[in-house]
């Protein structure tokens, strides 16, 4: 199993990482993370993938939904820290452990939370996964399903169809904003 630094539903939350890579997540995951309050707007269409600009975190984001749910990918400029966001209709309970796992092409990435997903209003469910690991981005971008908490009761599996091309067009709508 690889491991990553993950956030959760505007939770703060740590992964038990070497002491090297923790700063760096402790001053990007209140930079990164969209909020409701930011200033986003549309940047373009690329096929099932809405490209949005956060004019407030100076990076962009993709976001695409289907019947699986609601998924959200965005990435700094600078291309160090990513993340993604999983919303489903259905009740996600995190269970009594604050472990939390994706599984993407046959990998297991692995953290633990502060607290338990929760309803983000609307019957929305869900959170974010921020991460510094290109493995992780390197298997999103390769493969067409992703899966969070694999091997439990309440998994959610995610058409994460395109998301190679949508990471390409994010980068490339951060690139374009303006300094």
């Amino acid at each position: 199993m690889k491991r990553f630094t993950i956030a959760l539903a505007s939770l703060a939350i740590t992964a038990a990482l070497p002491a090297l890579v923790m700063p760096a997540y402790a001053q990007s995951a209140a930079d990164v993370l969209p909020k409701s309050s930011d200033d986003i707007e549309k940047y373009r269409t690329f096929k099932k993938w809405a490209i949005m600009q956060n004019n407030t975190r100076g990076h962009c984001l993709g976001t695409k939904s289907d019947e699986s749910g609601v998924l959200q990918i965005g990435m700094t400029a600078d291309e160090s820290m990513g993340y993604v966001g999983v919303f489903v209709k259905e009740d996600v309970a995190a269970g009594a452990s604050n472990a939390v796992a994706i599984e993407v092409g046959g990998q297991t990435y692995t953290g633990e939370t502060s607290g338990p997903v929760g309803n983000l209003g609307g019957g929305w469910h869900g959170g974010y996964v921020l991460s510094n690991n290109k493995d992780f981005r390197r298997a999103l971008e390769k493969n067409d399903t992703m899966t969070a908490f694999p091997d439990q009761p309440f998994a959610v599996k995610l058409n994460i169809e395109g998301a190679n091309n949508a990471i390409y067009e994010i980068l490339k709508c951060s690139r374009e904003m303006p300094k």
